[in-house]
């Protein structure tokens, strides 16, 4: 289909692979049956013109090539990280703005933010106070590794590991002031790579290649601060949910039924959700309990979780240890996740580039200006209108459905007639009548008869 010196340029010097005598007369024999053996064609004249240089021979090696050269720093560093165990949840957290940093025997100091470059990062929000992060967990570990790439075999020599906890709380948690503005801005949100006190992206430091994992990680990401700079670092992102969805996910229909197979039993009357019992044991929902549940086997309480869905900053403050505590089981779960399910999607999806899509779309971003309020007003406004459009012409073509009743009309409708046409009587509730209005009847009748 391409001209022979478009072919070279995309394909290299490989040789055309050729048919033998047998497989040649099969398709000859398949085209005639359709009358397009030797029929007479249109032919156009061949196209050439130079092509960007390929890194690689041929079109293949190229997009494995630099694929690699993107992703392998972030490869090697989750390869190793999945292969560590985590330091123990500390016993008591210390009530602090900003990062705190926890080592094996429980000893805190207060840091800038985590400098690992690989860690498992969880957010949570007092949905009450506002758009603002309230609390984040992070686990890391930190790797002394010497990195070679030859012949796409990375070499990994570790010299030394420290295992790391932290813990951050914003200062709308920690301190007692007003908030005079409900506005997010930098210093509100939570830094991974910068001091607290830098708000811009600056071009003479040296950013280092990190990795941050989470589940539905595109949730914390939106509480990052240097995920807001215009210049891009080097930190990427890893969704545990993702990968879940791309090795064991459910379709539209099967998540419906696996959440009613929850309601019901395997012997429940209805025989329609029997054949989803199935499959639920080798898939599940995407929310972090049902994902660890499939691939760890085991159960997390998610009881704590009301307090920052319909609690007060007040009542995370009462109960902080156990809000910290549910915080950090969370990156736990979510770090047993990915060690299981890392080593089945690279099996199920081993292509480089996949990997790197993967990354690269957890990383995106859309910078809006004032016209974006806008935008989302008129968009919700539009919505509104065609939901009105859509459930009053479902009403119309009810009635017109329902004219259909008398005489069994419904029967030569070629999409009505095996419908349920039986027609239910409609049963009215008798007014009740009080008993305070009973006992003033009651007395005004006995005070009428004496």
């Amino acid at each position: 289909m391409l001209s022979s010196a478009l072919h070279r340029q995309i394909f290299g010097n490989k040789l055309v692979k050729t048919l033998d005598d047998k497989d040649l007369q099969e398709v000859i024999s398949h085209l005639s049956q359709h009358n397009l053996w030797q029929a007479e064609t249109s032919s156009l004249p061949d196209v050439d013109f130079k092509l960007p240089q390929l890194y690689k021979s041929d079109i293949i090696e190229h997009f494995n090539y630099i694929a690699n050269e993107q992703s392998k720093d972030y490869k090697s560093l989750l390869l190793e990280f999945v292969n560590c165990e985590l330091p123990p949840v500390p016993q008591k957290w210390k009530f602090h703005p900003g990062w705190m940093q926890y080592d094996k025997s429980g000893t805190s100091k207060s840091v800038d933010y985590p400098e690992e470059s690989a860690l498992v990062f969880d957010v949570e929000v007092c949905m009450k106070e506002g758009n603002f992060p309230t609390m984040a967990t992070a686990v890391t570990k930190t790797i002394d590794l010497s990195i070679e790439c030859m012949k796409n075999m990375i070499t990994l020599c570790c010299f030394g590991t420290n295992y790391e906890r932290y813990l951050w709380c914003s200062e709308r948690l920690t301190e007692d002031h007003f908030n005079w503005s409900q506005n997010v801005t930098l210093s509100d949100l939570i830094p991974l790579e910068t001091t607290k006190h830098e708000i811009k992206f600056a071009k003479d430091k040296k950013w280092m290649p990190k990795i941050i994992v989470g589940h539905n990680v595109a949730f914390d990401r939106a509480f990052v601060k240097e995920q807001y700079y215009l210049e891009r670092t080097k930190a990427q992102f890893l969704d545990t949910m993702s990968l879940h969805m791309c090795v064991s996910g459910l379709t539209g229909m099967q998540r419906a039924m696996s959440i009613a197979s929850k309601k019901k039993s395997e012997n429940d009357s209805n025989g329609f959700l029997s054949s989803a019992i199935g499959w639920t044991y080798i898939s599940s929902l995407n929310n972090l309990a049902d994902v660890y549940k499939l691939y760890c086997h085991g159960e997390i309480k998610k009881d704590e979780r009301e307090i920052f869905v319909s609690g007060s900053l007040s009542d995370v403050k009462e109960r902080f240890q156990e809000s910290a505590t549910y915080c950090a089981q969370d990156t736990w779960a979510t770090f047993h996740i990915l060690k299981k399910i890392m080593p089945m999607y690279l099996d199920r999806f081993p292509h480089p580039v996949t990997l790197c899509g993967l990354l690269e779309m957890a990383s995106s971003y859309l910078p809006v200006n004032h016209n974006w309020e806008h935008y989302i007003h008129e968009a919700q406004s539009t919505y509104v209108d065609l939901q009105k459009e859509l459930k009053l012409s479902l009403v119309h073509l009810a009635n017109d459905a329902c004219s259909l009743l008398p005489n069994n009309l419904y029967k030569k409708d070629p999409w009505l007639w095996d419908l349920n046409w039986s027609v239910q009587n409609i049963k009215f509730k008798k007014a009740v009548v009080k008993k305070a209005k009973t006992k003033q009847r009651k007395k005004s009748s006995n005070k009428s008869r004496n």
